[in-house]
C-alpha cells in the first residue's frame, strides 16, 4: 500500500472572544465540556485484512436507490466492479475522490510528476454511468473514507472506514511490500437516524459543486478540518483530547503518525497519572514519530513496540488510528475513524470522518485485537536507559 506523508503548512489565527457582565457561574457553567457519546446501538464492526472485501462489498450491495462513496485513494478492481453492478440495477452511484494526493500531486496529466492516480479510475467509472467529483480545494486532501447507501430514506446506514479502495489493504498481496502479510484496519456500519444524515448531509455538500455545511452536531460523529476558519468547526479534536484526558486505566493507541504535539502531550500526562499508555506503530513506511519525541514520550512511562504480525507470521501494516480507552470498565470507549489524531494536517486542514463506540462488545473486540496485535510486535529496546533507535538506515542513493 502507498507511504502517504502527509505534510503541509496549516496556517492558524486565533480569536479571543469578550464576555461582558456574565456572572461567574453562569461562564463556569457554560465552559464545562458535556461527557463524551459514544454510539451503543445500531452499530457493527469488521476488521482488516481478517474479512477481506466482502463486509464493503455486501454494503455497496445492499444499496437500493443511492450510493455515495467518498475515499482518498482508488484502486480496488473487486470495489469497482461492486460500484457498476449497483449502478447496472439502477442504484444512483456518486464517487468523490480527493482533488489532490501527497505530495501535492493535482495533476490530472498522466505525464506529469505530479499526476493524481484517481483519475483514471474515475474515467471508468464515469465511463459506466457513475457520477464522479474531484473534492473541495478547500481541503488540503479529501482523507475521508466512507459510504452511504439510501441516506435519504429512513433506512440509510453508513460505512467508516480507516482504510483506501485499494487491494492491500483487504489483504491482497502487495508485490511492493513482500514481507507483510495486510494492513489493519477497522470498519464501522451504523443506522443511526442523526448521524447517517449528517454524514450524507455533508457528502452533499462536499460533492461538486461545493457548498457550505450547514451543521455537524452529532456527539459520537468525528469530523476534521478543525483548524480557525473553516466553518462549522466540528470540534473533533477536542473529543478526541477529551477521551485521551478521560481515561482512568487503559489506552491503546494504533499510530500511523504520532507527531502531533498537543496529542503527545495530552498521552505523557495520561501516563504520568497513572494510565498504563501503548501505542503500536511501523518502523517501515512513515516515520510515526522522531527518535527524539520516541524517547521524550517513553521517558513520561509511555510503551512502545512495532511492526506486529500477521496470523502467517508476516509484518502487519499499522494503518488504523483507532484508539480504545478502559476496555472492560465503565465509561470504555474507541475510536475508529480516517483522521490520524496524531498528524498535524489531518486534524487542522484535511477532511476526515470517524466515529467513537461505546458498544461494549465493539470495544472488547478492539480491544482484543490490539492485545494480539500487541503481543506479536516487537518493543522498543532500551540501551542506558534511552529508547534504541527502531527505524531502519537510510537507504543509500
Amino acid at each position: 500500500m502507498p507511504r502517504f506523508r502527509t505534510r503541509s503548512l496549516v496556517l492558524a489565527a486565533t480569536a479571543a472572544t469578550v464576555l461582558a457582565g456574565v456572572p461567574a457561574g453562569a461562564m463556569a457553567a457554560k465552559a464545562k465540556t458535556p461527557p463524551l457519546t459514544g454510539a451503543t446501538s445500531g452499530v457493527s464492526l469488521f476488521i482488516e485484512p481478517d474479512t477481506g472485501h466482502t463486509p464493503v462489498v455486501n454494503f455497496i450491495a445492499s444499496a437500493k436507490k443511492t450510493l455515495d462513496f467518498g475515499i482518498y485513494q482508488l484502486g480496488d478492481p473487486v470495489i469497482q466492479d461492486a460500484l457498476v453492478q449497483a449502478r447496472q440495477r439502477g442504484v444512483k452511484v456518486r464517487v468523490m475522490a480527493t482533488w489532490q494526493t501527497f505530495p501535492a500531486n493535482s495533476s490530472t496529466d498522466p505525464t506529469s510528476a505530479l499526476y493524481n492516480e484517481n483519475t483514471p479510475v474515475l474515467q471508468q467509472l464515469q465511463a459506466q454511468g457513475i457520477k464522479t467529483g474531484w473534492s473541495p480545494y478547500t481541503f488540503t486532501y479529501y482523507h475521508e473514507k466512507a459510504m452511504i447507501a439510501d441516506g435519504h430514506t429512513k433506512k440509510g446506514r453508513a460505512l467508516i472506514m480507516d482504510f483506501n479502495s485499494q487491494p492491500a489493504y483487504y489483504g491482497t498481496p502487495d508485490p511492493k511490500y513482500p514481507t507483510e502479510g495486510g494492513t489493519r484496519g477497522f470498519g464501522v456500519i451504523t443506522t443511526n437516524a442523526q448521524d447517517v444524515a449528517e454524514i450524507q448531509a455533508t457528502y452533499d455538500a462536499d460533492f461538486p459543486p461545493a457548498q457550505q455545511v450547514k451543521q455537524l452536531s452529532s456527539p459520537r460523529l468525528i469530523w476534521s478540518p478543525n483548524a480557525p476558519g473553516y466553518v462549522p468547526r466540528p470540534g473533533g479534536l477536542g473529543k478526541i483530547m477529551q477521551q485521551i484526558d478521560g481515561a482512568k486505566k487503559t489506552l491503546d493507541v494504533y499510530a500511523l503518525l504520532l507527531d502531533y504535539a498537543p496529542i503527545q502531550l495530552k498521552l505523557m500526562n495520561a501516563a504520568k497519572r497513572g494510565v498504563t499508555v501503548r501505542v503500536l506503530f511501523n518502523t517501515t513506511g512513515p516515520a510515526a514519530f522522531t527518535l527524539g519525541s520516541l524517547q521524550q514520550m517513553a521517558s513520561a512511562g509511555i510503551q512502545f513496540a512495532h511492526d506486529p504480525k500477521s496470523a502467517a507470521g508476516k509484518s502487519l501494516f499499522v494503518h488504523t488510528k483507532s484508539i480504545i480507552s478502559d476496555a472492560g470498565l465503565k465509561g470504555a470507549l474507541s475510536y475508529v475513524g480516517s483522521m490520524n489524531v496524531g498528524d498535524q494536517v489531518s486534524v487542522n486542514a484535511e477532511r476526515e470522518l470517524g466515529i467513537l463506540l461505546a458498544n461494549t462488545g465493539i470495544v472488547n473486540t478492539m480491544s482484543a485485537t490490539y492485545a494480539s496485535d500487541w503481543a506479536t510486535a516487537t518493543p522498543v529496546q532500551v540501551a542506558n536507559g534511552q529508547v534504541v533507535n527502531p527505524f531502519p538506515p537510510p537507504k543509500a542513493k
